[in-house]
């Protein structure tokens, strides 16, 4: 992302003031330039504390269910496991607490980490970014959503870019409504519809 805008600037213009990245890359950055000293845990040691977690418990999952499950309990989805059943608040705490024990983060906890960052340190976010440029909204969910709300405030200077039929993460708790509810949030937001089609020829178009 960096190489493009670099080429569409021009040499002549800097980047080295521009914050570039995803949210995680964002959210660690944010994070560090605090002092805050954490690894990120590997897939190895997510793994291996989901299966300990797992015979402990009794849990008829295997791994992958069990991280998506942790992974939608911390988004803020309601999200239930196989059979009806409920990750055990018991359950998830041990595996923060032994995440915690190793002074690591997974990738969900970089943005839950950085919430309670903002929260605690509200100089943090006064002075993080003048302009906030947000692309494919449309796979936002709610904890990216209240960090972009605290990182933009008044969201004077907040842009954002996205398009709600090309959602396709829903299954990891992205949440479309939240871009089509942008307006009811931020009244003053202008709104810029892009209708015309550049990228498909006019037989795929009428098709459609």
């Amino acid at each position: 992302m960096r190489q493009r805008l670099q080429r569409q600037l021009g040499s002549r213009r800097s980047l080295k003031n521009m914050h570039i990245g995803t949210f995680h890359e964002i959210c660690i950055e944010l994070l560090q330039k605090q002092g805050l000293e954490f690894t990120i845990a590997d897939e190895m040691q997510t793994r291996e504390l989901a299966e300990e977690l797992i015979g402990e418990y009794g849990l008829n999952l295997n791994v992958k269910q069990f991280q998506s499950s942790l992974s939608l309990i911390k988004n803020r989805q309601e999200h239930r496991i196989p059979k009806g059943e409920s990750l055990p608040e018991a359950c998830v705490r041990q595996y923060q607490d032994r995440l915690g024990s190793l002074k690591a983060l997974d990738f969900d906890d970089i943005l839950t980490e950085t919430i309670r960052l903002l929260k605690d340190n509200p100089k943090v976010k006064g002075k993080s970014f003048s302009y906030l440029f947000v692309d494919e909204f449309q796979d936002i969910n709610k904890v990216q959503y209240e960090i972009v709300r605290m990182l933009a405030g008044k969201g004077d200077h907040l842009f954002i870019v996205g398009d709600d039929d090309q959602s396709i993460y829903h299954f990891r708790g992205a949440r479309p409504e939240i871009m089509l509810n942008f307006t009811k949030d931020y009244p003053k937001a202008e709104t810029v519809l892009l209708n015309v089609n550049y990228r498909c020829s006019k037989n795929i178009l009428r098709t459609a």
